[in-house]
């Protein structure tokens, strides 16, 4: 009798084995793997929710990380018109309805243990998201008046320096007058 290979992204595996693949030792292992590196990526992200951490538009522009339970390529930070907030991406994606729904559909077709089913570790609540926007409001206004200072400081220095070459020249000019006798 024929039988289907399959494929298992997980594992990036062709198998005959249909739905006992997902109970075998090497992809419970590769499962684990991943919910561990998830884990860290938010829990590295969820440490910038009291404070966010805001950096200038090109700070690491376009990354972008997997995500295991969506399938899919997601921002990495929130890019701003004249700012980027480190992991603003990732804290959106894991607090979209969409996200938790296909969260819980990986769990379910990969047969985690339910000792490492925490939703709220993978999750964050919509509230959190809020007030985690309501901050970034305030330290992005905050960045950009930093930033306006400094463009104004620079500005009266490059104003400065030009003044001082238009006195230099026109001293030059002056005495190349006086010694050609003009």
């Amino acid at each position: 009798m024929f039988t289907q290979f399959q494929f298992c992204q997980l594992c990036r595996l062709n198998h005959k084995k249909k739905r006992k693949h997902i109970y075998s030792i090497r992809h419970q292992n590769v499962v684990n793997n991943i919910l561990e590196k998830y884990l860290r990526k938010v829990t590295e992200a969820r440490s910038t929710l009291k404070s966010p951490q805001i950096h200038n538009a090109q700070f690491e522009r376009g990354a972008k990380f997997w995500c295991h339970f969506c399938v899919e390529e997601e921002l990495k930070h929130m890019e701003l018109d004249t700012c980027t907030v480190k992991y603003g991406g990732l804290i959106e994606h894991i607090a979209s309805y969409e996200h938790k729904r296909k969260m819980y559909n990986f769990f379910y077709e990969n047969k985690v243990d339910e000792t490492k089913r925490h939703p709220d570790l993978f999750h964050m609540p919509e509230e959190e998201l809020k007030k985690f926007k309501e901050k970034v409001a305030i330290q992005a206004k905050e960045y950009d008046s930093g930033n306006r200072e400094e463009l104004e400081k620079s500005a009266e220095m490059i104003r400065q320096t030009e003044a001082l070459r238009n006195q230099v020249v026109q001293s030059h000019h002056f005495l190349t007058l006086k010694v050609c006798g003009a």
